[in-house]
């Protein structure tokens, strides 16, 4: 293997801010419920409050926590 003395970054393939942002998962909270100790359902437009309970008892019926990412 080569090994490069200097390290050239290319500022133009640079990702900016709004695609962190994109690939992170978007602006809004994210509500996540776990059956069992695995994932059963996810709401990325969801927040930590009662719509919280509400989505993960309409879409994983049984849940045993939830996880908020605000």
């Amino acid at each position: 293997m080569k090994k490069l003395n200097k390290l050239c970054i290319n500022s133009e393939k640079l990702m900016k801010d709004e695609e962190l942002v994109t690939l992170k998962g978007g602006y809004g909270p994210l509500t996540i419920c776990i059956k069992d100790g695995q994932e059963c359902a996810n709401n990325p437009t969801g927040d930590c409050a009662e719509i919280a309970l509400w989505y993960c008892d309409t879409y994983c019926p049984n849940w045993t926590s939830i996880v908020c990412f605000p």
